[in-house]
This record gives structure tokens, sequence and C-alpha cells, in this order.
């Protein structure tokens, strides 16, 4: 990949990133298990809001930011857990793409 390549390619992840966190902050947070247990990395107890089917993934696989900022995609988990799955495709993410796939969202 060219220099340019990847600044032209880092713009538009950013650019869905950023799409993704406004959709998500429209979620109804506050009905997600452990919302109240939501806090900082290193507190102890504190959860972090997890995308299921992470962000990097979606873009990779262009995946519509309606979809990866969507609530049934969102869930709260501990800071550790979150901080160590990254962008990786857990089996909760197959699941997931599983149900947006029966529900029309992916085709």
């Amino acid at each position: 990949m060219s220099f340019d390549e990847f600044v032209n390619d880092r713009a538009r992840f950013i650019y869905y990133k950023n799409r993704v966190d406004d959709l998500t902050k429209r979620q109804p947070l506050n009905i997600l298990e452990n919302n109240e247990k939501r806090g900082h990395s290193g507190k102890r107890g504190a959860y972090h809001l997890d995308h299921i089917v992470s962000i990097k993934f979606g873009f990779d696989n262009n995946i519509a930011p309606e979809i990866i900022g969507d609530i049934k995609n969102l869930r709260f988990i501990p800071w550790k857990q979150n901080l160590t799955k990254s962008s990786s495709f857990v089996c909760e993410s197959a699941e997931m793409m599983q149900y947006f796939i029966e529900n029309g969202s992916i085709r």
C-alpha cells in the first residue's frame, strides 16, 4: 500500500468510526445490562461499552455504520475484556452477524 493509499484509507476509517460513534451515542444505552457499571480503564469493577462486531471489522467488511452502531450490537463488558478483545472477531461477533443476516440488515 502506498503512502497516499494509506492516508486515504485512514481518512475513510476515521469518517466511518465517527459515524458509528455518533449512531452509538443515539442508542438507549441505559437499557443495556451493566450500564450502571460503566467506568474508566483500571477502575475495579468498571465496564466499557463494547461493539460486539467491532468498528474495525465493520469498516474492513463494508458493513453499514447503522448496523455497527445499533443497540443490538452493543453491550457492556469488563474493561479489561474489552481492551483484550480489541477488533478481533469472536464467537459473539459471528452470532451477531447471523442475527443481522437473518433480519435482512446484511445481504
